[in-house]
């Protein structure tokens, strides 16, 4: 864990429960300080990291289903609107095209569009939003007046998709992953900074060849400070101001 002072990083998009000692990790990050969203990928699981994080200040737990899961798990839907009220913090949603299969991307829509209608009833919820392939559809089906926060989590669409993002309010998480890529660079070139969030992804993100914890956001923290040109803690505080704003509208 790196040593500088962690207590302004965010993570917007971790999942604490795919984790083979979540209960370590938990307590590390509290430790840490760092803000983290700790997504789950079915309502099922929900519970369990709920009750995990009950007793940690900096770990907000998310309650989601998976656009790759829809297939076998769309009757968790049920599920999910009863779990609502439990949390303002909502994911892993979205929708995912990397499939050929139509008949599923249609669920994957019929799903994401009652998720979106029971948060917008709910009116104060945060999403982590997946939309790889699907960009555009996703931003489209949110719309510029959605009334409660959107996070699109690493973020690989047009540029014209991302300006549309932007545009409608919605804030971009960017991960190491991104931070090493060609056109994860590129994006990053094109965001707003006050829309811009971090996150890690892990376990399916790793630094060197282990899955990236919270406290290692730092990696992308000094990409975007080189990138705005400020330093160091400028961009954190850039970062945490950010986050604030997102989750106290």
């Amino acid at each position: 864990m790196n040593s500088l002072n962690t207590g302004r990083l965010v993570d917007c998009h971790f999942h604490l429960d795919l984790f083979e000692n979540p209960v370590r990790i938990a307590t590390e990050i509290e430790a840490s300080g760092v803000e983290v969203i700790a997504v789950t990928n079915t309502p099922s699981v929900f519970k369990a990291t709920q009750n995990l994080v009950s007793c940690y200040k900096y770990i907000h737990a998310s309650l989601g289903l998976h656009p790759q899961l829809v297939g076998t798990r769309s009757q968790e839907l049920v599920l999910m609107e009863n779990l609502m009220k439990e949390t303002r913090f909502i994911g892993e949603v979205g929708l995912d095209y990397t499939t050929g299969n139509e008949q599923e991307i249609k669920l994957q829509r019929k799903v994401f569009e009652e998720i979106l209608k029971q948060c917008a009833a709910e009116g104060d919820k945060i999403l982590t939003v997946h939309s790889r392939r699907a960009a555009s559809d996703v931003i489209a089906m949110i719309g510029p007046d959605y009334p409660g926060r959107v996070i699109l989590h690493w973020f690989s669409g047009t540029i014209k998709d991302l300006k549309k993002a932007m545009e409608y309010g919605m804030y971009i998480s960017v991960n190491i992953s991104m931070v090493r890529s060609a056109k994860g660079q590129s994006l990053i070139k094109h965001m707003d900074p006050n829309l811009v969030l971090t996150e890690t992804d892990g376990p399916f993100v790793c630094v060197g060849k282990v899955p990236a914890v919270p406290a290692e956001v730092i990696n992308v923290i000094y990409f975007l400070a080189n990138a705005w040109k400020c330093d160091l803690e400028e961009a954190k505080a850039r970062v945490y101001a950010n986050y604030f704003r997102a989750v106290n509208f």
